[in-house]
């Protein structure tokens, strides 16, 4: 049997279970294979902002 999470921040690769992987940019693994990708906006850093918005495009 396989379960979904669709809803974690750290990935577990456990074969019996299909992740879905919130990350931010700052700290983007391209190594997960199902993720989204964004910035909370309690997260926003306008110093960052520019080249985390480049990570997500």
């Amino acid at each position: 049997m396989q379960f979904f999470n669709l809803h974690t921040h750290k990935y577990s690769n456990n074969p019996n279970i299909l992740e879905l992987v919130n990350q931010n940019p700052w700290e983007f693994d391209a190594a997960i294979p199902n993720y989204s990708i964004g910035i909370h906006p309690w997260h926003i850093q306008e110093n960052r902002l520019e080249s985390d918005l480049k990570i997500i495009e």
